[in-house]
């Protein structure tokens, strides 16, 4: 076979693969909103944040970085994703660890409470896993968190994605985001999102538990933190509607954090110091509307400032964007709360359903 046709066929095979690696990007989108969320985490100048919230949805609906920024000078981001299970918060903070050297990390206890059932769930674990980059950190989660029998099916997203073209418009919605985010070196809104409702409902009383696979992964990630030598490390419970009474294995929780030489922070020991109105903070029985958002911002950026020691001195570049985070931070609270007073029930996840 002569040469150039050897060239032809390398160049048909490489143009195959770029194609391929190209859809899989494209069509791997299991939940938009988290995708995006963490690929802007990944696209933070290395080494800018102070701060990193690690979680559920509780994390990103609760707290809205540029106005910690605005208030207490420290930068910071939200990187959850939706019911993220326990067994992939070692896998967050390796992340967080692989791009920033933040001064404080504060960790959503609530992913420790699901059962073993829940933090196995496919959709659960995918929403983080399929947004990481491939790396060794992806290739050690899928090892920690994936039943062996399953793991081929995650380590090539484009097996379980490439179905995805009839949702089509998802996909060029989130694709167009993460290009915009791309363009800029930055997310305006850090990975808020948001409902704009006012729920009403009754608050219910229940029980908050910490599952046994749940404490399991609560010691490896304790134990994590000790081997990183990490000292700011916060397991903090976010706003809930439902009113959670403490349990045997929530007290057992707090001894292990207590052993290790990390805080446990109880908002709702002293819920007057959050100042949540559940008649008018919420936008459903589980996550705060913009109006919780800002009080608990506030709540939470004044303890970390209080009890973090951070230094607030940043480049001129990181200023830079910083400030300009801020200054549209007043648009898009107040976007929030018009459209919030008004019972919309619009879903706000992108920088530019913020801003128009």
């Amino acid at each position: 076979m002569e040469r150039k046709h050897w060239i032809r066929i390398v160049a048909f095979c490489l143009v195959a693969f770029l194609l391929y690696r190209g859809a899989a990007w494209f069509l791997q989108v299991p939940s938009a909103r988290n995708n995006v969320r963490v690929f802007a985490m990944e696209q933070e100048p290395e080494n800018t944040l102070d701060v990193v919230l690690i979680g559920s949805s509780n994390v990103y609906t609760s707290w809205y970085a540029p106005l910690a920024y605005e208030q207490q000078g420290f930068t910071s981001y939200a990187l959850a994703t939706d019911s993220m299970p326990g067994v992939v918060i070692r896998s967050a903070i390796r992340e967080v660890e692989r791009l920033q050297d933040p001064q404080a990390i504060v960790i959503d206890l609530w992913c420790f409470a699901y059962t073993e059932e829940e933090m196995l769930d496919e959709a659960h674990l995918r929403r983080w896993i399929d947004s990481i980059p491939n790396t060794e950190n992806r290739a050690l989660t899928i090892k920690e968190a994936v039943p062996e029998e399953e793991q081929a099916f995650y380590e090539d997203s484009f097996l379980k994605y490439h179905g995805n073209w009839i949702a089509l418009k998802r996909c060029v919605e989130a694709a167009k985001e993460k290009f915009a985010i791309w363009r800029r070196g930055y997310s305006l809104t850090k990975g808020y999102c948001t409902k704009t409702n006012i729920y009403t409902g009754d608050a219910k009383i229940t029980e908050f538990p910490i599952s046994d696979r749940g404490m399991e992964e609560l010691k490896l990630v304790l134990e994590l933190c000790k081997e990183e030598g990490l000292e700011n490390v916060i397991f903090a419970r976010f706003p809930e509607y439902v009113h959670l009474k403490s349990t045997e294995s929530l007290e057992q929780a707090k001894a292990l954090i207590a052993e290790y030489g990390y805080t446990y922070l109880d908002p709702w020991e002293d819920p007057e110091a959050v100042g949540l109105d559940y008649s008018h903070d919420f936008y459903n029985d589980g996550h705060v509307n913009v109006f919780g958002t800002e009080k608990f911002t506030r709540y939470m950026g004044d303890y970390l400032t209080a009890h973090c020691s951070i230094d607030t001195t940043h480049s001129a570049a990181v200023t830079e964007e910083w400030d300009k985070c801020a200054a549209v931070t007043d648009q898009v609270l107040s976007y929030c709360r018009e459209e919030t007073e008004n019972k919309t029930k619009k879903t706000l996840d992108y920088d530019r359903e913020y801003l128009h």
